[in-house]
């Protein structure tokens, strides 16, 4: 009895903390975008940004993504758009064609340009270096240039370059790079109208609270124990998208990492081992969630994937005690997106096996009270209308088992890469 109340205690634990961070990160938001509001007039348009948006066979959203973003609240004349292609897209209607196709036709001001790689391989990272050469090798004499990286899906926040130039404007200019916190409901409503929808929805609504969870709370807390001047415990990761990097400090890490999968994990940890802050926007960036069982699955499978790359990173960096807390945290991390839902399981047939009800009772209500609770909570913090629960929030835990799933298949695929020398294959994700 006192290992099945140890483990109840522990899975309780987890949760109020989780609940905690939550409700943390909710206040911060509001908080953040009131004070955004108030001041933002205040800052006069300091930075220049070059938005970058890797794109391979996205002929279906790309129009549509550049008319939005060019819509963006900040001078025309302060911001431009970078579509990085790769030139080995093949089709009787490629990418290109498209984005050539909206440029003839725009009615807009908006500078959009188009860059393509054509190198061996197939990586984003590659097509997003490949724009990053052409604005380093473009003679300039802009200052303050912020290079930020968007999806094909990408729906930010259209106040979000005006609340990065007032963060630079407000912290005297030292501030060198940002991540949006990021919502996945941007294709709920037709989600909802699909095949094995429930798991589909309730996935959508755990990645979206995981932002509020953990990875946002991880820049917050990362970025007070560098203002002290102490390592970080916990390096962040960034998400691929709404992200953003001052030029030089980009060009100082090597502009996007090559190795490994999952380029915006690894460029958070890069940056945070180098002590380098993440600020957090509290502007979304709203995008799409898988509308495939299948699709998930190799999603989950790639951002574990990219998680457990920090190993390979840390293990170049100076042995210190820091090293060890930082590689002790991540590895928890990782354990726990691997084993809780399974270690959950054991505990529920456990208090079954030996009746006790009580235990029952605790087990079966604690999930659906935390995701239901947390659904409430980070509710109050969007813009949009957001979907019902269709059965009382049984779905998102449903959805954390399918994302151990897709780790274990991660930690599978690791292991064969180090062990024997098989590369990482994750095909490109079709909409």
């Amino acid at each position: 009895m006192v290992l099945l109340w140890g483990a109840i205690s522990l899975l309780g634990l987890l949760s109020s903390k989780g609940l905690y961070n939550i409700l943390k990160i909710s206040k911060w938001k509001k908080k953040s975008t009131e004070e955004f509001f108030e001041n933002k007039s205040r800052a006069k348009p300091l930075i220049y940004f070059y938005l970058f948006i890797p794109a391979l066979r996205e002929q279906k959203v790309i129009a549509e993504t550049l008319e939005f973003i060019s819509k963006m609240n900040y001078p025309t004349n302060k911001f431009e758009i970078i579509v990085a292609l790769d030139k080995k897209e093949q089709g009787n209607f490629t990418t290109k064609d498209v984005v050539k196709k909206y440029l003839e036709k725009k009615a807009n001001k908006m500078k959009i340009s188009f860059v393509e790689y054509s190198g061996n391989g197939q990586k984003r990272s590659f097509q997003l270096n490949e724009a990053l050469k052409k604005i380093i090798n473009k003679k300039t004499s802009k200052k303050n240039i912020f290079v930020g990286v968007y999806d094909a899906d990408s729906r930010p926040n259209l106040n979000t370059l005006s609340y990065i130039n007032y963060k630079f404007f407000k912290e005297k200019k030292m501030v060198f790079a940002f991540q949006q916190t990021i919502n996945y409901l941007l294709n709920s409503e037709k989600i909802s109208n699909l095949k094995n929808s429930s798991l589909l929805l309730g996935n959508a609504y755990y990645q979206t609270l995981w932002n509020y969870i953990s990875e946002i709370n991880q820049f917050l807390k990362n970025n007070a124990r560098f203002k002290k001047r102490k390592e970080s415990n916990f390096p962040p990761y960034c998400m691929g998208h709404g992200e953003f990097f001052e030029l030089e400090t980009l060009k100082s890490i090597g502009g996007f990492p090559n190795n490994g999968p999952a380029d915006g994990i690894q460029i958070g940890f890069i940056l945070a081992l180098k002590r380098i802050k993440i600020i957090p926007i509290p502007l979304d960036d709203s995008c799409e969630s898988p509308e495939k069982l299948s699709v998930l699955f190799k999603q989950h499978s790639f951002w574990f994937c990219g998680n457990i790359n920090f190993f390979k990173i840390i293990s170049k960096e100076k042995f210190s005690f820091s090293r060890i807390m930082q590689t002790l945290n991540h590895l928890f991390l990782c354990g726990k997106w691997l084993v809780r839902p399974f270690f959950y399981s054991i505990t529920l047939i456990y208090a079954i096996i030996v009746l006790n009800y009580l235990a029952i009772l605790v087990l079966l209500i604690m999930p659906f009270l935390y995701y239901l609770l947390g659904y409430y909570l980070i509710k109050q913090n969007f813009e949009q209308k957001i979907l019902k629960l269709k059965y009382c929030g049984v779905e998102i835990p449903l959805a954390m088992y399918f994302k151990s799933f897709g780790a274990v298949n991660g930690l599978i695929k690791t292991i064969k890469y180090y062990f024997f020398n098989k590369d990482y294959k994750f095909s490109k994700v079709e909409r």
